[in-house]
């Protein structure tokens, strides 16, 4: 959320308290940010909400600037619902596109979730407004390959998109991942990500890698995952993987609102990739 820099001239040891929707209905989870930790944006203060869900996209977040003495100095209220339509109109075509895919997606997510449904963040759209949006699914398929003892895969689209890579048969404990991958929103480049022990969880008979350096545009990127010995370097299993892939395997009955993040990849890969 934006704040005007001139507002709080000669105003010094500010900070922002910032509320928003928590992990359940109706909470509401609050955090501060001390002024030196805010961004500049030219004339302005931009003050970010981080950890939001795919279905809180109706719900609303308040930032609240106050002085040392706890005294309001500013305060605003958004959400990104709201955003969308007070903006929708205002956009190039794909970027109203990649909004409309966004909030049915959100819509679906909260459905999905039975988050609020009966206040889903498109309900204020019209059919002109829908038709903006991504009609038809480009068709996806199943691209995974894998080797040694890669068990599985999971995709989580809660507060971060993230891919978790399940493997079995490890009886090493002291590992490492290598995750490769394409990041659109990086201009196409190579990213390599190594993944420690420390952050490479045990569940049951199963190692588990997480990856949440994925973002939505990258819905179609394949993801390379190896798992290594940390001590010897050995190669215990990899994985090929995309969102798409797993969309493709899991998009029947109760994951039928999966196919709605497609349609946001794609909208939010076609607007990364405008001027190509």
């Amino acid at each position: 959320l934006f704040f005007t820099k001139a507002d709080f001239n000669g105003l010094t040891d500010l900070y922002a308290e910032i509320t928003g929707p928590g992990t359940t209905v109706g909470e509401v989870k609050t955090s501060t940010m001390a002024q030196a930790d805010w961004t500049v944006n030219g004339k302005y203060y931009v003050i970010p909400y981080n950890g939001m869900a795919a279905k809180q996209m109706g719900e609303t977040v308040t930032v609240t600037i106050r002085n040392a003495r706890g005294s309001i100095v500013g305060q605003t209220s958004d959400s990104i619902s709201e955003y969308v339509q007070r903006n929708l109109g205002k956009q190039e075509a794909l970027v109203k596109t990649m909004f409309v895919d966004m909030l049915n997606y959100g819509a679906a997510a909260q459905t999905n979730f039975n988050w609020k449904a009966d206040q889903l963040a498109n309900s204020w759209m019209t059919e002109a407004d829908q038709a903006l949006g991504t009609a038809e699914l480009k068709p996806c398929g199943d691209c995974r390959v894998s080797t040694g003892n890669y068990a599985g895969s999971n995709l989580s689209l809660e507060s971060r998109i993230s891919m978790q890579y399940f493997f079995t048969g490890v009886q090493t404990k002291n590992l490492y991942a290598v995750v490769k991958f394409t990041s659109h929103v990086l201009g196409s480049a190579e990213t390599t990500i190594r993944v420690e022990n420390e952050n490479i969880a045990l569940n049951g008979k199963y190692r588990i890698v997480k990856v949440e350096d994925i973002v939505v545009a990258d819905g179609r990127q394949l993801v390379d995952c190896d798992l290594y010995d940390a001590d010897t370097n050995q190669l215990l299993g990899s994985v090929t993987d995309s969102m798409e892939s797993y969309v493709y395997r899991q998009a029947t009955g109760s994951y039928e609102w999966m196919k709605t993040i497609m349609k946001f990849s794609d909208s939010a890969y076609a607007y990364l990739h405008r001027n190509d």
